[in-house]
């Protein structure tokens, strides 16, 4: 609030669309390398390793 009882405008904040896609990629490499290390263990128990 201003002194003459105006408001002056706020700066953006929070997260844009570009975020959106960043945060998915990330997600599914995690995905991914879950995937992989689950089956390196499933391929491991079964040959007995």
């Amino acid at each position: 609030m201003t002194a003459a009882g105006g408001f002056t405008p706020l700066a953006t904040t929070g997260t844009g669309a570009e975020n959106a896609w960043i945060a998915a990629g990330g997600a599914a490499a995690l995905a991914g390398g879950a995937g992989l290390v689950l089956a390196n263990r499933r391929r491991r128990t079964s040959a007995g390793g």
